[in-house]
């Protein structure tokens, strides 16, 4: 099992259509109070699920976020003719909102709460039944009292239920997670699913070996697409339009670079570049992958709070611009950029969800810090919405400027060319 892991901006339908090398995907959490607040977009959430698994086949997980077994009573009836493969409440959400709310890892803290939730999804659904937690102290009886109650599939997350800040809280301690797995399948017939830090397919097939039933992967997904892609094969054109995660040769890549380079929003875009960059030119940039990423070890959790102080600490000489992964693989993944542009497109014109701001957080992912580090005025027309704030068609145009920057990406990563501020250019 190959899991697209729940997130907020992050596992709505655009991405979850792209990807056709997971097996299992879970929808955002959807808070119980605002679906009762917006019956109308429950009707999306049940249209977007029975869409995605016609043109995928995934296995999809619809996931709630609620204190009360009223709300959720009242809310899985507005959805009470999906089709979702499985359904859970959110006991793994360590965020302040989750504080804020009372829902998410802090209901554990309340046990016999979760497990009156848990009693009430199995009440109201005839689907079959998932948990999704973290670390805490009385992990092993909450599992257990969980799979008394007929959940069958398990997803651990490798971080305490305090932290926050999640994935910028260190890595995952899967230890533990494997400790706590091994208790819960000694005493039951359940599935299992590890999750925090998965950021390469040699760790997934790695615990799997160790038992798991499978890997769930977060932010890493997000920058990279093809974590589950088995290493050196071609991942294949998808079944359908809409499922195209696949490599592309430099001939195809060349194709839909020019047919963005038609447009009319592409020059524009490219005299903002020029303005950001204050009359400096373009310099000689040779991009390969960051030592300090192509040496971490393998196997260990990797967090974006890690990744960020690899980037921060690990400055390139002269001409030198290090990348996340390797540079032939980065291109890869900007052209899903481009497809994810065309997947929001194709959502709203279907009517299910596609909201704008997880297509932004999508195209910000997949270009990439480390790319943007040494592409300073892309990062900036990418960024900085008020350019497009007097047109007429404000996404369509956005959307423009998307894909003009993924573009001058792509060129860029090509023909070895960048653009660093300077010190003083930082300061204007």
């Amino acid at each position: 099992m190959k899991c697209l892991a729940p997130m907020v901006d992050g596992s709505e339908l655009a991405f979850r259509l792209l990807l056709n090398n997971v097996t299992h995907t879970w929808t955002p959490m959807y808070n119980c109070n605002m679906l009762l607040n917006n019956p109308k977009f429950a009707r999306t959430i049940v249209d977007s699920i029975k869409l995605e698994q016609e043109l995928t086949g995934h296995k999809v997980v619809l996931q709630f976020a609620t204190n009360s077994t009223e709300a959720l009573e009242q809310a899985y009836a507005l959805l009470a003719d999906n089709t979702a493969d499985f359904v859970e409440i959110n006991f793994g959400c360590a965020q302040a909102i989750a504080q804020k709310g009372g829902y998410g890892s802090y209901l554990l803290d309340n046990l016999p709460l979760c497990f009156a939730l848990i009693e009430k999804l199995k009440q109201i659904s005839n689907k079959p039944l998932a948990l999704k937690t973290r670390l805490f102290d009385r992990l092993d009886y909450f599992f257990d009292g969980a799979a008394r109650l007929g959940v069958t599939l398990f997803t651990l997350h490798g971080r305490m239920k305090g932290l926050k800040m999640g994935c910028y809280s260190g890595p995952s301690d899967f230890n533990a997670i494997l400790k706590h797995m091994n208790t819960l399948k000694e005493n039951h017939k359940v599935t299992f699913i590890l999750n925090g830090g998965i950021w390469n397919y040699q760790q997934h097939e790695k615990f799997v070996n160790l038992g798991a039933d499978g890997t769930m992967s977060a932010n890493f997904i997000l920058q990279n697409p093809f974590i589950y892609t088995t290493p050196g094969i071609d991942v294949g054109v998808g079944s359908t339009e809409y499922q195209q995660l696949r490599t592309h040769t430099y001939q195809q890549i060349e194709h839909m670079k020019n047919e963005v380079k038609k447009t009319a929003i592409y020059s524009q875009t490219q005299d903002l570049f020029k303005r950001y960059r204050n009359d400096s030119e373009l310099v000689k940039m040779i991009y390969f992958i960051n030592p300090a990423f192509k040496n971490y070890p393998t196997f260990d959790s990797l967090s974006v709070d890690v990744q960020n102080v690899i980037i921060k600490n690990n400055k390139p000489g002269v001409g030198t611009g290090y990348l996340f992964v390797e540079k032939e693989l980065k291109m890869q993944i900007l052209v899903t950029a481009l497809q994810m542009i065309e997947n929001h497109v194709y959502c709203t014109k279907m009517n299910v969800e596609n909201p704008w701001s997880a297509l932004v957080s999508h195209v910000i992912c997949l270009c990439g810090r480390d790319t943007m580090n040494y592409n300073v005025d892309v990062r900036k027309v990418l960024t900085d919405a008020k350019s497009a704030q007097n047109q007429d068609d404000y996404p369509a145009f956005r959307m423009g400027q998307f894909k003009t920057c993924i573009v001058e990406l792509l060129d860029r990563l090509e023909n070895e060319l960048g653009f660093v501020e300077t010190e003083s250019e930082q300061k204007l």
